[in-house]
């Protein structure tokens, strides 16, 4: 057995270490010590690139491999609800039926161009319960885990401003990937939720639907998934009901590409990646955009009074 800590490995660089052999010669070996955390990474990358998976697999992950900040999944499935589904009552409450949820899953996870014909096809429940499927199994959740206290305690900031003001900035800490698919998604729930008084969907309905599968505590156990339901619904439906223009605290533009074009429209051209700045939850709760050029005088903060 090689005690790593002896042979000095505990530093994570590649090392080459030297055995004899009895009754000669010689072992070469190169060994790295990876942490459990580490590993799992890489398993996850080796997933990503060998394979078209979507669901299941982290955001970066495919953020990278279809070279969009986007996931097509969220873009197809969000253009497809606002084609044909702005309309359609209970939308993105009523679910689908398994058997098309599940054809969808497997035409994404295989072949997007399938994807992109039969989301056309099945019913418009079908196409939403597929991107809440989506969401829900993402490892990592779409608002991530480490920012999740800071979020539930900003939404309860008592001063209107004081909440404004650093909801946004830590929506805007928040990796680029995730930030520019929550806009996205933002933008497409406003969109329904203007169509309340046919699809019965208001942003509060929409919130107690969406918010569960985004939000998530680092304490997941079934106690606290039950006693959080209330925070995830309240942070998420308050950036649908914050006013757009309150989204945008000042020029920003995400990997060359403008947040104000994300928060324009939801048919937009594909978000290119670069590699300027890390997507590592290490960089979560950074100095953001905001702050006390939020507080100015937003009284009247809200899509509805």
């Amino acid at each position: 057995m090689i005690e790593l800590v002896s042979y000095g490995l505990l530093d994570q660089e590649i090392h080459t270490i030297d055995l004899p052999l009895q009754p000669q010669g010689q072992l070469s070996m190169k060994l790295q010590y990876l942490t459990p955390e580490m590993m799992l990474k890489r398993s996850e990358m080796m997933k990503a690139n060998t394979t078209t998976a979507v669901f299941g697999v982290r955001l970066e992950l495919i953020t990278i491999r279809e070279c969009d900040l986007i996931p097509n999944i969220v873009r197809l499935c969000a253009e497809e609800v606002e084609k044909r589904g702005l309309e359609e009552t209970g939308v993105y409450r009523i679910s689908g039926l398994a058997s098309d949820v599940k054809m969808l899953r497997e035409a994404f996870d295989v072949d997007i161009d399938q994807a992109e014909k039969l989301v056309k096809e099945v019913d418009i429940h079908a196409v939403t319960g597929a991107l809440k499927l989506f969401l829900r199994e993402m490892p990592e959740p779409l608002f991530p885990r480490v920012l999740y206290n800071r979020f539930v305690e900003g939404s309860n900031l008592s001063n209107i401003d004081s909440r404004i003001s650093c909801m946004v900035s830590l929506l805007y800490s928040m990796p680029d990937a995730n930030l520019l698919t929550t806009l996205y998604l933002i933008k497409h729930f406003k969109t329904v939720s203007q169509f309340s008084a046919t699809n019965k969907m208001t942003s509060s309905n929409l919130a107690t639907v969406i918010g569960p599968n985004v939000l998530k505590p680092i304490d997941d156990g079934a106690d606290r998934i039950v006693l959080d339901v209330g925070n995830q619904v309240s942070i998420f439906g308050f950036f649908v009901d914050l006013r757009l223009d309150l989204l945008e605290p000042e020029e920003r533009d995400v990997d060359g590409y403008s947040v104000q074009e994300v928060l324009s429209s939801t048919s937009m051209t594909k978000i290119g990646i670069m590699t300027s700045r890390s997507t590592d939850s290490a960089n979560m709760g950074r100095e953001s955009p905001g702050g006390a050029g939020l507080t100015r005088g937003y009284l009247d903060i809200y899509s509805k009074t």
